[in-house]
């Protein structure tokens, strides 16, 4: 069967992408409804995805791994790699990226907007 209306997400036509129900009705197959996962966490202005993932912290050194990741991303700043308007990773997708606790991911962000680099709203955490 054909569906001619449209998947409000991505616009296009939900055609095949349906799965008839026990009731004879046809809902989207969850392909169609959520966005891919991807494996980049840093939105850039106007340049999309930016790979972050590959940088590893030592977890038994003399560096504290919330300094560690925030030393990461203020070099990433001040090179430019992150211009201003650039969105950062939420806390929870920073405590997955770097496999740390919500609460060290918390501190790289309240470290970085200590030091005027970030600010955060409730939207996100945006380069200054």
């Amino acid at each position: 069967m054909i569906v001619h209306s449209r998947n409000s997400l991505s616009g296009q036509a939900l055609g095949s992408r349906c799965s008839p129900t026990a009731e004879g009705r046809l809902v989207p197959s969850a392909s169609s409804v959520y966005a891919p996962v991807r494996a980049y966490t840093v939105l850039q202005a106007g340049r999309g995805y930016l790979p972050s993932l590959g940088d590893v912290i030592q977890r038994e050194g003399p560096v504290a791994p919330w300094r560690q990741i925030a030393a990461i991303y203020r070099a990433q700043i001040e090179s430019g790699e992150l211009a201003p308007g650039d969105r950062l990773p939420s806390i929870a997708s920073l405590a997955q990226e770097y496999e740390v606790a919500r609460t060290t991911a918390q501190k790289v962000i309240e470290s970085l907007r200590d030091d005027d680099l970030v600010v955060t709203s409730p939207m996100g955490t945006y380069v200054r």
